[in-house]
């Protein structure tokens, strides 16, 4: 025979159990669609945990009319709820839906005051409070609030301020849109449409928004920002508008806000956003409709009102982006206008990309800042007031007019500071311009006038009221034809300067000039440009690459370089080329074996697009192709081929992603090439792999791709080399597939290696996954040993099938890597701090898996396979909360759990839940079950080949029948002692000479006991009524004796549903002696059980049983009787208990075969004392007959109460022994009591008794009523 140890607490888990059958409780799944209407209030003490978990395809609705802020959700400090996908679903597409919901106050959806709120996949639509309210669906109420909001979407919501959400604490939402949101408060305020940003400490994260034709009555169309932070990163705004101020944005005091730019996409256009003017807050029909009936105000701010003292408003906008703030070609200038009401307010341009702004601008009167790239005014009617600066590196300018208008202005109207190493461009590239006025002053320092001709003929003429400074001023012709231009006319002052062309020095000699022919004030200048050529590298006059030396060969023995020019690298020896201040090609070859390298100044490359040209020149498209099998070697400054580059052959080195950027064009590799990263850098340029493939080698550090605009594409293969570590941030789709052969290989996204297998070239690799997706990608370990890691919080799963080496799943983030695909890898090792789960059948089918200490492998599905499993001392086996039948695991060999390695449960199971089958058995070498807090109620079980989890906590523990049994005899007890004290040691009449001796009395009793759970019980209530009947015989004046029968029945019913009945039928002795005020009682009594149970199994399961017990009990008495005063006295007591209890004939059957238990034959026997005061009074009753009431105040305690150790056996395996520790109540407790007696002849009598008894896990109340008669 077998033999299982079963720790103590057998019956607590049902309270566990009755809890998780709750409605809402924890973690509960949802797997199909359902509707919720109830409102949930949630506190730190009650609901602190909610969690909804979405399956795949299901939406969860909730909907309703409320009349208290907080609608659906109201949250208080210290809870936590989330709503989401559930994270065990392969796709994570389960869905939630706010529809529809009305509250008589704020936030209809959730108001959140201190909570941690984490919202995925959901929509809010028309979800709205009343007019006088704020936030209509969504409300972080404390500076404390946390919300964490992914691909969330609020549509059609409104409320008086703040439609959609108001924030002022701590919230995050990515790739989300508000869409017709709009406030409405009936009165004089009614603003953010969508959004308020409210209180120093809020704090706003916005990622991938998207604000469409959000509106307000008064101000703040799509946001408000009175204070805190907001950070909006790739945020669009389109068609919203304010009745008064800030049609999409109203910033105040000194909120900062970062508008961020960078790699999403090549050109953001915000339009179609517009404020009204004036104070009145607009007819609310306006707001509901969506149709305003005023018309735009430049003055108003249509885009970005700035209305407080020191505002600051970020625009970092990364290279290759360009926003555009209005329609460049629209009629109304009003529309996506920049305001302000003050003057010390600041706009900050940041970023390498382009800013343009194409609306009426000149009611801001605050201050501009260009810190990098460029901000241009995109079109003639384009105006911008205030002050402008512009920092050393950025440019500014464009065409149309830098005016102030209003009231709130500057003296001049406008003026620009252009400070050293800055630029000053007149003109555009893309379209004709008339000029730049600027109505104010033009400081120059040591910078450039960059002089655009927009079809290689047309040049913008540049206007200023005054010129001011006297350093240098350079002055770049890009992009002319020859020919003769007036470059703008000079109000008042001179500024030296000198010429460019193209960007770079006009060389003496060299094959483009420029002569100055000013006259009246009017830059007036020819250029002559020689035709542009196909040139090639010589190095004939040394390693300088500029205008003037003799390093070139071309056609017409053309010996040096000119801007516009195609430049050809083709050295047969390695060659360093430096560059002087830039270079403007219309394309660069780079062939041959050699390596070539590049230093000094950076390249840009452009289509050719003015004068004459050669038809190659025509056709380089500015690209930088390189051939051949040598070195292409960027050291130089950052570079920009807007052509793209293409890659056929060689490698090309850079240790910066600005080297090989390329704007909206790609990097194209169209044959077997290296792309080498020297040190980490983060590559925003979109690769494609044309039918070829491609080498990525990281020597150090971390390299980024990301690219959410374009992708990695094509039919090629990537191979990654190098100790370094290259990211794959977004999806891509090359078809080839991926090599790692060295270093860390990072992917981000689900699709990140494309649509081919990972092949492993060597031991040593480390693939990490870094997000929760879900990687489709076959994996060919090639005979070696992959690592994997898991960078992220978040599950990250490999579904691909993984074979042909060896797994180690390594420490990274703490989010598990798991295991779906059809897998025949010989090897996996979960290393020490790394987390392996095993999601699909055959995810380790086949493996010799270890986990090693400190790992831990997770079983989330049943009939695992593998060929054997060793789980190392302190490290974890893990099974999920599935109902099952079958195996988790379905081992080939051997199972072996060594000592102190750990076997969890996510949920205890009902009874025995099947762990693993094995082929060669089990191996328990002292591994230990946790189940969490219910630990000590669960053992593992080793069976044969098998291994279960047994869960003995549904046994039949008789603990309560135990004490239900003693409560019984407690009551009986208790009646015959009354007997005793009313009939002989207090008689209610005195007893005379020759009075009667002989003594019949009944009593009936119902006693109601409440034990509480806990510390390893289960609660229960013990309601046990009877009634019983005695006759005695005084002896002498000095001894009575007696007897009496009565019957019982108790019924016990637990916390979770278990009920027992008990029938006991009782016969028993009293006696008593008295001597003067002095006296002693005993009694003994004998009884009999018969008892039907029945108790929950979980899911649906019944099992009933019965049991029988027999009972002998007895104690004794002693007291003393004390007068005080007339007809009174006090009785002080002591008494002892005792009961011996012998169960026997237990069995129970189950109609679905799970969870019945016979409980052997086993006696016990329990002690108990009690010490007690009694006061009694004597009275004579309305009708003259003699009565008496009592008061009593007593200790009760056990003197002997451990727990029983009983043997058990399951009925579904009888030769499997089970031990089990019966429950312990804590049964010390305050005795108090309250007695009446009254005479109705001098014979007959009637008594009342009551007693109320409370303890640390009990409190009881006895009554009894009874009557008796002497003769």
């Amino acid at each position: 025979m077998k033999h299982l140890q079963i720790s103590p607490v057998p019956l607590a888990l049902s309270c566990l159990l009755a809890f998780a059958a709750a409605p809402l409780a924890r973690a509960a799944v949802y797997t199909q669609d359902q509707i919720i209407s109830d409102r949930t209030v949630m506190t730190a003490a009650s609901r602190s945990v909610l969690d909804y978990y979405i399956n795949d395809g299901v939406t969860l609705t909730f909907t309703g009319t409320f009349d208290a802020s907080g609608g659906m959700f109201d949250m208080t400090a210290g809870t936590t709820l989330t709503i989401g996908p559930n994270p065990d679903a392969a796709d994570l597409t389960g869905f939630a839906l706010f529809k529809d919901i009305w509250v008589t106050g704020h936030a209809a959806g959730i108001r959140n005051t201190g909570g941690l709120v984490r919202l995925t996949n959901a929509r809010f639509e028309n979800v709205h409070g009343q007019a006088v309210a704020v936030a209509g669906a969504f409300f972080n109420n404390a500076t404390t609030s946390l919300a964490y909001l992914d691909h969330v979407d609020f549509v059609d919501c409104y409320s008086g301020n703040a439609g959609a959400i108001r924030n002022s604490g701590t919230l995050t939402l990515t790739d989300g849109s508000f869409v017709g949101n709009y406030a409405n408060y009936d009165g004089a305020n009614g603003y953010a449409g969508a959004f308020h940003n409210n209180g120093a400490a809020a704090n706003t994260v916005l990622t991938r928004v998207a604000f469409t034709a959000n509106r307000a009555r008064n101000h703040s169309g799509a946001i408000y920002s009175a204070a805190g932070a907001l950070t909006m990163n790739n945020v669009t705004f389109n068609d919203n508008w304010a009745g008064t101020l800030g049609g999409a944005l109203r910033v105040m005091n000194t909120v900062t806000l970062n508008l961020t730019q960078q790699g999403a996409v090549s050109r953001y256009d915000f339009t179609g956003n517009f404020a009204g003017s004036g104070t009145d807050v607009r007819p609310i029909e306006d707001v509901q409709s969506g149709s305003a009936s005023f018309a735009p105000a430049a003055a108003g701010g249509g885009f970005l009102y700035a209305g407080s003292v020191n505002t600051k408003f970020y625009l970092n906008i990364g290279a290759g982006v360009t926003l555009a703030i209005g329609d460049t070609d629209g009629a109304d200038k009003a529309v996506d206008s920049i305001a302000s009401g003050v003057v010390t307010s600041n706009i900050y341009k940041e970023g390498a990309g382009d800013l343009i702004l194409n609306a009426d601008n000149s009611w801001y009167s605050a201050n501009t800042t260009v810190s990098a790239g460029r901000l241009l005014l995109g079109n003639d009617g384009a105006k911008l007031g205030g002050k402008i600066t512009v920092a050393g590196g950025a440019t500014f300018g464009g065409a149309g007019t830098l005016t102030t208008s209003g009231t709130v202005t500057t003296t001049p109207t406008a003026s620009v500071t252009v400070a050293a190493g800055a630029t000053l461009q007149v003109g555009l590239a893309d379209r004709a311009t008339e000029k730049l006025s600027i109505n104010g002053n033009l400081a120059l320092a040591d910078s450039t006038l960059a002089f655009v001709a927009f079809g290689g003929t047309h040049a913008t003429k540049l206007e200023a009221l005054s010129y001011s400074g006297t350093a240098p001023v350079k002055v770049d012709l890009q992009g002319f034809s020859t020919g003769t231009y007036n470059l703008g006319s000079f109000a008042s002052g001179t500024v030296p300067y000198s010429f460019l062309l193209n960007g770079v020095a006009a060389a003496p000699g060299g094959r483009q000039t420029v002569t100055d022919v000013s006259s009246g004030g009017s830059l007036i200048v020819d250029y002559y440009a020689d035709t542009a050529r196909v040139m090639t590298w010589t190095g004939a006059s040394g390693n300088i690459w500029d205008g003037a030396a003799n390093n070139w060969q071309g056609s017409a023995a053309a010996t040096k370089f000119a801007g516009g020019d195609a430049v050809v690298f083709n050295a047969a020896v390695d060659s360093t080329i430096a560059i002087t201040n830039s270079a403007r090609v219309s394309g660069i070859v780079v062939d041959g074996a050699a390596v070539t390298t590049f230093l000094g100044g950076g390249i840009i490359a452009t289509a050719y697009a003015g004068g004459d040209a050669e038809a190659a020149v025509l056709s380089a498209g500015g690209r930088l192709v390189k051939k051949g099998a040598g070195t292409l070697v960027l050291a130089n400054e950052d570079n920009v081929f807007h052509g793209g580059i293409e890659l056929a052959a060689g490698a090309l080195e850079f240790s910066r992603a600005g080297q090989i950027q390329t704007g909206t064009a790609a990097l194209r590799v169209t044959g077997s090439a290296t792309l080498r990263a020297r040190g980490g850098a983060d590559i925003e340029t979109v690769i494609e792999l044309a039918g070829a493939g491609i080498a990525m080698e990281m020597d150090t550090g971390t390299s980024t791709v990301r690219h959410t605009l374009g992708k990695i594409t094509g039919a090629g293969s990537l191979l990654k080399t190098g100790a370094g570590a290259l990211v794959l941030a977004t999806a891509n789709d090359y078809a080839g597939g991926t090599t790692l052969r060295e270093g860390v290989l990072r992917i981000a996204d689900r699709r990140a290696l494309g649509t081919g297998a990972l092949v492993v070239g060597s031991t040593g690799a480390v693939l990490e996954l870094d997000g929760e997706f879900s990687a489709g990608n076959a994996i060919d370990l090639g005979g070696r040993a992959l690592e994997v890691r898991n960078a992220g919080a978040a599950a990250a799963t490999l579904a691909g099938s993984i074979s042909n080496g060896s797994l180690v799943i390594g420490a990274g983030g703490a989010g598990a890597v798991n295991l779906a695909g059809n897998n025949a890898f010989s090897t996996l090792q979960v290393r020490s701090g790394a987390r392996a789960a095993v999601i699909g059948a055959r995810g380790i089918a086949g493996a010799h898996a270890t986990v090693n200490t400190g790992g831990r492998l997770d079983v989330r599905t049943t009939g695992v396979q593998a060929a054997q499993i060793t789980v190392q001392p302190g490290a974890v086996l893990s099974f999920a909360d599935i109902k099952t039948t079958s195996p988790f695991l379905v081992v080939d060999h051997l199972l072996v759990l060594e000592d102190q390695s750990v076997v969890a449960l996510a949920k205890a199971p009902s009874s025995k839940l099947w762990l693993a089958a094995t082929g060669d058995g089990v191996l328990d070498n002292g591994a230990r079950l946790d189940v969490g807090p219910r630990t000590s109620d669960f053992d593992l079980l080793v069976e044969g080949n098998n291994l279960y989890a047994v869960n003995i906590n549904w046994a039949a523990n008789p603990g309560r029948d135990i004490v239900a049994a003693f409560d019984a005899l407690a009551a009986l007890t208790g009646a015959v002692y009354s007997r005793l004290d009313e009939g002989f040691i207090q008689p209610l009449v005195a007893r005379r000479p020759g009075a009667p001796e002989n003594g019949f009395w009944f009593k009936g009793f119902a006693s109601i006991a409440d034990y509480d759970g806990g510390d390893g019980r289960i609660g229960h209530k013990d309601d046990t009524r009877g009634g019983m009947a005695g006759y005695d015989k005084m002896l002498s004046e000095h001894l009575l004796l007696g007897g009496h029968l009565g019957y019982s029945r108790s019924s016990i019913k637990t916390g979770n549903g278990s009920v027992t009945d008990a029938d006991q039928p009782w016969l028993g002795l009293y006696g008593a002696m008295k001597f003067g005020a002095f006296y002693f009682a005993a009694d003994l009594a004998a009884g009999s059980v018969d008892a039907d149970t029945m108790r929950p199994e979980g899911a649906g399961n019944f099992v009933s049983g019965s049991y029988k017990a027999v009972t002998l009990g007895g104690g004794g008495e002693i007291g003393l009787i004390l007068p005080l005063w007339s007809r009174a006295t006090l009785k002080p007591a002591a008494a002892v208990h005792y009961m011996n209890y012998a169960f026997k004939d237990h069995g129970e059957s189950a109609p679905q075969g799970i969870g019945a238990v016979i409980v052997d034959d086993f006696t016990t026997d329990q002690v108990e004392g009690l010490a007690s005061l009694q006061f009694t009074q004597q009275f004579t009753t309305p009708w003259k007959t003699p009565g008496m009431f009592n008061l009593l105040a007593g200790w009760r305690c056990a003197l002997k109460d451990e727990a029983t150790v009983l043997s058990a056996r399951f009925a579904e395996d009888v030769n499997e022994s089970v031990t089990i520790l019966g429950d312990v109540y804590d049964r010390d407790r305050l005795n108090l009591g309250f007695g009446l007696r009254v005479a109705l002849t001098g014979s007959a009598f009637l008594t009342l008794a009551y007693d109320y008894e409370i303890g640390k896990d009990l409190d009881r109340s006895t009554v009894s009523l009874g009557a008796s008669w002497s003769w």
